[in-house]
């Protein structure tokens, strides 16, 4: 009977001491890695389309060094196999984290996230979203800061001529 107890006990001794060592830790977990998209007219408004996933830039690349607090995200595509926007007959796009809930479109929109626009059919289309000329040709490379929210691509003017009113 002694004998019994005692195995007992360290059966139950070692199931504490398993629970203990490895079923809770103190460490805080790993968040996974968010996962953004670029989403528009060429590809139906897919929010989490993975031939459109955006690729994490390298902290060797000369565009991380040069905004090292940055979180940056790229997609790079041949402007040419572009289909334009059913509604507007342009080019639009956002970048989404898979999701209409958080999708980020221009800057200067009224709404954040950029409100969704459905056209005759119940496809979803380009309010919102920043636009491409249609003429456009060559590679757009879209670049998206996660922690500012802030998109770029190639084809945004550099500079702006001030407008003058009046006399």
């Amino acid at each position: 009977m002694k004998r019994n107890i005692r195995l007992l006990a360290l059966i139950i001794g070692l199931c504490i001491l398993s629970v203990s060592l490895f079923g809770c830790s103190n460490e805080p977990e790993e968040e996974a890695e968010k996962v953004y998209y670029l989403t528009g007219s060429f590809n139906g408004y897919n929010v989490a389309d993975e031939a459109y996933k955006m690729q994490k830039v390298s902290e060797e690349s000369m565009l991380k060094q040069s905004m090292p607090d940055a979180e940056l995200y790229y997609f790079t595509v041949n402007a040419e196999n572009l289909t334009p926007d059913s509604v507007y007959g342009q080019h639009y796009y956002k970048v989404t984290a898979g999701n209409w809930d958080e999708a980020w479109g221009t800057e200067v929109y009224d709404l954040q996230p950029a409100a969704v626009y459905y056209d005759a059919d119940g496809n979803p289309t380009g309010l919102g979203s920043i636009f491409i000329s249609g003429d456009y040709k060559g590679e757009l490379t879209v670049v998206f800061d996660a922690k500012t929210k802030k998109i770029y691509d190639n084809t945004m003017a550099k500079s702006f001529e001030p407008r003058i009113y009046g006399d």
